[in-house]
Parts: structure tokens; sequence; C-alpha cells
């Protein structure tokens, strides 16, 4: 489980107390002494009652067994999401505007680029969790900007979302696909 936090970086762990090898306590313990998963919400699930040492060690929550799935659901509710960071690869300053004012409210930050350029310099300085990309635009366009993630490894898997009034022939629809 430790190795699996370490790997996955959840966004909630579930833990018993009582397993085979190791306790939950000693694995709560490990994953709030690590850097590297300190900060991912532990929520103890257990026939063991001992609420009280669960926080002190560092749990988010704790809940008994036997228990009701609403509850479980509430708690993972509770832990609140990273917010989102868009990248926005638009020559029209209209479209970044739009972008911000239809996403006003929720927790997303927005960084724009007019131009594929730009968007390679800002995808250097700090991976988003997704790019919102035209196709048509000065200098870089955006079929170079995706050619230049495919050859990246650390931006390979970065998720893409093509917004462009770009009327695509088969060719172009193919090297998106």
């Amino acid at each position: 489980g430790v190795r699996k936090a370490r790997e996955l970086r959840p966004s909630a762990i579930v833990l018993d107390v009582v397993m085979p090898h190791k306790d939950g306590w000693q694995v709560l313990h490990e994953l709030k002494a690590d850097p590297a998963t300190r900060d991912i919400p532990v929520i103890m699930l257990s026939i063991v009652d001992q609420k009280d040492l669960g926080y002190r060690l560092g749990a988010f929550d704790y809940l008994l067994k036997p228990f009701e799935r609403e509850t479980l659901v509430a708690t993972l509710q509770r832990i609140a999401a990273p917010p989102c960071r868009m990248l926005v690869v638009d020559d029209d300053p209209m479209v970044v505007d739009l972008v911000r004012q239809m996403l006003e409210g929720e927790d997303c930050e927005i960084e724009a680029a007019t131009d594929g350029e730009e968007a390679l310099a800002a995808l250097a300085r700090r991976r988003p969790d997704v790019v919102l990309l035209d196709l048509l635009m000065p200098r870089l366009d955006g079929f170079g900007v995706i050619d230049q993630l495919e050859q990246n490894p650390a931006l390979s898997g970065l998720p893409v979302i093509v917004l462009t009034a770009k009327v695509l022939d088969p060719e172009e629809r193919a090297l998106l696909q």
C-alpha cells in the first residue's frame, strides 16, 4: 500500500487498521512521515474504534465498520480536489476571455499563450492539467505544438482539447487522432 501510494499519488487513501504483516497504524505513520505521501488524505475505515489515535497520527477522517456507502462518499467529497491548471493557446484574446468567463467560479487557474512558441515556453515552466489549443496561430501553429508534445516524454500524456475554427481535411483529422 505504501509503495502504491508513492507510485500512484492518489487523491485519497482508505485504510483499515487490521491487516496482515503490517497494521494500519504503521502504514499511516509511514505515509505521514514520507514527503511524497504526507499530503494525501487518509481515511481510516476499521472495526477498531480508536478515532483519537487515528486523528493524532494524521488521519483525515475515521469511519467505523460496518459503514454506509453515503458516509464514505460524503467523506470523500470533503476532500478538496486540487485546482485545475489550464493552458489556453490562442492568438485571439477574446477566446481566452471567453474561457475565463465560462470557468468563472470554478477552481481553475488559466494561463494564456498567444502562439505555439509561447505555449511551449509555458509548458517548460509548468505542466498544466489540460491544454486548450487553437490550430491556426502565427509562428508555431497547433499542429506544431502537438508534434512537440509527442516528442517530449514529460508531456506525452498531457490532455489536449483542440478548439479551432479551421475546417479540417481527412488527413488533418487523422493526424489529430
